[in-house]
């Protein structure tokens, strides 16, 4: 596990990538202004588009210096040596700068997209972190891990520092883990006072555990516009089994109960529309750059270390000038 890594005035901030809608070969110049503007970290998902991989090694080789991670890469969509290797490749491209995000991904990415049996998250989860830290020792492997089983396989490709390794965290049980056997949690649909509750869970096992934060946010001063986008975005979001299991978690049932009904009868609209407002400001963060700043601190406040800047396309609004005027340094 690698150590702390900060800038010089010791706070971090990252931006989402790619950016929804811009071509990836576009990205590299693009992310060396990023880096100009005060970003100190980017950091890649994995969904039906781009991989989580291929972005930062990108910005690895256009814009050296930046944090990277992947916020996530699913634990079932690959095996554990291609898992090793992948991210060994891009922690020599970017040492002691890129962590390796994980996480346990859904029933849909996993079966109906890669094949994979998504059974035991946690165990698959667990089983994985310890096969890495073998294979990032550089150790013959050769036995059972619990979920899977490895053998005759040693990792060819040893970075002088290992990547740091966070795992994506909705509830108590993962919550622990990401503290146990990793190094820290990656959060996200969470509010900043959700971070407040959180956060003693993963750092159970010490204060020097990592806590990221994927931040969703509506670049724009337009309530309208942002309740628009926010309600169908968090509407898709908050009705998967996972996420709807975090929100029962954090004791909000209740105010979501009419939501996950109707999109239980099949009525998207009507599900998106029966979100509480107040709930889709906390969760979709608008406004000016530095009304979204001054929120963006509310979760440092709260336990966040990398507060990640996620920007969703709003109508009449750039991504690209919109990365621009909500930088730290705009």
């Amino acid at each position: 596990m690698s150590g702390d890594i900060t800038t010089s005035n010791g706070q971090r901030i990252g931006l989402s990538v790619p950016l929804e809608g811009v071509p990836l070969g576009t990205h590299g110049e693009l992310m060396a202004e990023w880096k100009s503007l005060g970003y100190t970290d980017l950091w890649s998902s994995e969904g039906n588009e781009t991989d989580a991989f291929t972005p930062l090694v990108v910005a690895a080789c256009s814009a050296p210096g930046l944090h990277l991670g992947t916020a996530i890469v699913p634990v079932f969509s690959r095996g554990p040596a291609v898992l090793a290797q992948s991210a060994a490749s891009l922690a020599e491209l970017a040492p002691g700068r890129f962590t390796l995000g994980l996480g346990s991904s859904s029933h849909l990415i996993a079966e109906l997209w890669n094949a994979a049996t998504f059974e035991q998250p946690y165990e698959r989860m667990r089983s994985t972190l310890l096969f890495l830290h073998d294979a990032f020792e550089g150790k013959s492997i050769d036995g059972d891990y619990g979920a899977f089983r490895v053998g005759m396989y040693k990792l060819g490709l040893l970075p002088a520092e290992p990547p740091r390794i966070l795992i994506a965290a909705l509830r108590e049980k993962m919550l622990r883990l990401s503290g146990t056997d990793a190094d820290g949690a990656i959060l996200t649909w969470v509010t900043a006072s959700d971070v407040s509750r959180m956060a003693p869970f993963v750092r159970e096992s010490g204060d020097d555990k990592q806590i990221v934060t994927r931040i969703w946010v509506a670049p724009t001063e337009d309530t309208e516009a942002a309740h628009w986008i926010g309600r169908r975005l968090t509407a898709v979001f908050l009705n998967s089994p996972a996420l709807r299991a975090s929100q029962e978690w954090l004791g909000r049932g209740p105010m979501l109960s009419e939501a996950w009904r109707r999109w239980d009868e099949g009525n998207f609209k009507a599900s998106a529309a029966a979100i509480p407002v107040e709930l889709l400001d906390e969760l979709v963060v608008s406004g000016t750059p530095q009304d979204v700043h001054r929120r963006v601190d509310e979760y440092r406040a709260n336990g966040v270390d990398v507060p990640v800047m996620a920007l969703i396309p709003v109508r009449d609004v750039d991504l690209i000038d919109a990365a621009r005027q909500y930088a730290p340094i705009s």
